[in-house]
């Protein structure tokens, strides 16, 4: 397959259609992930991800290096093919890419009520037994405020999830 694929981009390039068919291919396999972007863990996804795993890694791939970044969604749909698949060392690898994507400003120093740039209501300092609601507003606060800090924290919880499952029988054991 890669073979072809090589073949397919390197006339794609001459044509000048490259560009194009990339940004075309991102927005079909965001919308094809969209029903799975809810699920958390990698069993609960199957279907297109898992079937369309080549395409999407070859976006994934070609994202980041055009952007410094790997696309959120995209990336996340990856890893979880990728721990599916048993594969933890590149799920990890997409997962820590994806932590490290830090959109605002550092916000965590209001957490626990401290004066920011803008009002924050007041919680509990960084703890292991946070409620779901509270890690969620802790992701918020980590990307800024406004929509597209919600927006980046409810794609974000379902990471996190993923990391408390195993950090949680660590911390227990």
């Amino acid at each position: 397959m890669s073979a072809i694929r090589t073949y397919a981009l390197d006339r794609l390039a001459d044509s000048g259609e490259l560009q194009g068919t990339w940004q075309r291919a991102l927005d079909w396999l965001t919308g094809l992930l969209e029903p799975t972007a809810g699920r958390l863990f990698a069993d609960q996804i199957g279907g297109a991800p898992a079937t369309e795993q080549e395409n999407l890694a070859a976006a994934v791939a070609y994202a980041t290096d055009r952007d410094g970044r790997p696309p959120l969604g995209l990336a996340l749909a990856l890893a979880r093919v990728r721990f599916q698949q048993e594969q933890l060392t590149a799920a990890r690898a997409l997962l820590i890419q994806v932590l490290a994507q830090n959109d605002g400003a550092l916000h965590i120093w209001a957490a626990d009520g401290k004066a920011g740039d803008h009002d924050e209501n007041p919680i509990r300092r960084p703890a292991l037994d946070y409620t779901d609601t509270e890690t969620f507003e802790i992701l918020r606060r980590y990307q800024g405020f406004g929509d597209k800090a919600v927006s980046d924290a409810q794609l974000r919880m379902p990471l996190y999830a993923i990391f408390e499952k195993y950090d949680r029988i660590i911390r227990e054991s």
